[in-house]
């Protein structure tokens, strides 16, 4: 029976310290075992690759991508994985960056148990701890056009017990899952509240569409690990979450 989780990661160091961190507080259901792999690059080259051979094996592509992969994945199949997430930077400093390819892919990767679930960070994922003491989330926007400055921003705005990420306790992701939920929340209906429903990716796209990209070029800092939780335990598992 397949009971391994496949994270598919766009770089490599930041998102492997998150997933350490993921690995102590998260997925232990039903014995499940988690590996990453990295991609390398933006995930519209992989969508190509997929789209343009419907036989291709998921779990191969990323094996050739690197050695590293090669050591991660020696003895998995694809029957071997349960569910597939796919973890990318919305990236808009990007060249190969376009909304409508966005659009695209959030469409066709939308299943975890086939192709992939993608997860979009805002900007990108360092946005996790993109919060501080002297700003309320709610209102951490970043400009699109300054993307390459953004790391190190948050690396001086940030709380420092988030600065570094392998080092988050639980009580650190209480935090996160709370202030990115709500946040979620207000991008969608406009209220700051912990959600009643689950928010589809492809609708917080296009609520960061249309309130924030095409006006202001800019996003609303938002991460996608913290959504991901959220899809994964659901609106009923906010409590163990957000610890409320």
């Amino acid at each position: 029976m397949a009971n391994t989780i496949l994270f598919v990661f766009e770089g490599d160091k930041t998102e492997r310290l998150l997933l350490r961190s993921f690995q102590r507080f998260y997925f232990h259901e039903n014995g499940r075992s988690l590996i990453a792999a990295t991609y390398g690059t933006g995930v519209y080259s992989l969508y190509q690759q997929l789209k343009n051979d419907e036989f291709l094996d998921l779990v191969e592509i990323l094996r050739e991508r690197s050695d590293a992969n090669k050591t991660t994945l020696q003895g998995i199949s694809r029957e071997d994985i349960s569910e597939v997430y796919l973890f990318f930077d919305h990236d808009a400093h990007n060249s190969n960056a376009d909304d409508e390819k966005l659009r695209e892919l959030l469409d066709y990767f939308q299943e975890e148990t086939e192709q992939g679930k993608l997860y979009i960070s805002y900007p990108m994922v360092e946005a996790v701890k993109h919060i501080s003491a002297s700003t309320n989330f709610r209102d951490v926007f970043a400009e699109i056009t300054n993307n390459q400055r953004y790391k190190g921003l948050v690396s001086q705005t940030c709380l420092p017990e988030l600065t570094h990420l392998h080092e988050l306790e639980q009580s650190h992701w209480y935090r996160i899952n709370k202030e990115h939920s709500m946040k979620a929340w207000d991008l969608f209906c406009g209220q700051y509240g912990l959600p009643d429903q689950l928010i589809p990716q492809m609708v917080i796209f296009e609520k960061q569409l249309e309130k924030h990209i095409r006006p202001h070029s800019s996003v609303a800092v938002l991460s996608a690990f913290p959504l991901l939780l959220l899809d994964y335990y659901g609106v009923g598992g906010l409590v163990f979450l957000c610890g409320d």
